[in-house]
């Protein structure tokens, strides 16, 4: 019930921050973008507290071949479960929703959505699955 909660609390807290990404192109997004902060509630068990914790100092990788990498140093079970299932991954890019789909065209791209929101420099990674908030930069 708490992670219902606060799934449909999360957006109000990012609304004043950020807008939707409208006008992105496809080749916007192809690079190298590393998270600087993580933008979450509290955690609240150690579960959410190792997931929130692996994705901090992670690097999102879109190639212009639309392959996907996941870059992080974290060996938490999740992060490592995750990165496993996005070996030989893909991206495809939705402008109408403003979504990143990741994963093979046999799973639908469903590995991980991302909600693309972004306010002036900044741009935030919202993970569907989880609600947490990525703050990153382009770094490439």
């Amino acid at each position: 019930m708490k992670h219902i909660l606060y799934l449909m609390f999360l957006p109000l807290v990012l609304a004043p921050r950020m807008t939707r990404a409208q006008g992105t192109a496809e080749k916007d997004l192809v690079g190298r973008w590393t998270v600087t902060e993580v933008i979450s509630t509290k955690p609240n068990n150690d579960t959410q507290l190792k997931v929130v914790a692996g994705y901090k100092n992670s690097t999102f990788v879109f190639n212009a071949d639309h392959s996907f990498e996941l870059k992080t140093a974290d060996k938490s079970i999740y992060i490592t479960m995750l990165t496993r299932q996005l070996v030989k991954a893909q991206w495809q890019w939705n402008n109408s929703t403003n979504e990143i789909k990741i994963g093979t065209p046999q799973n639908n791209y469903s590995i991980l959505k991302i909600q693309l929101q972004r306010k002036n420099s900044d741009t935030l990674f919202i993970l569907e699955d989880s609600g947490i908030g990525l703050l990153v930069r382009k770094t490439e």
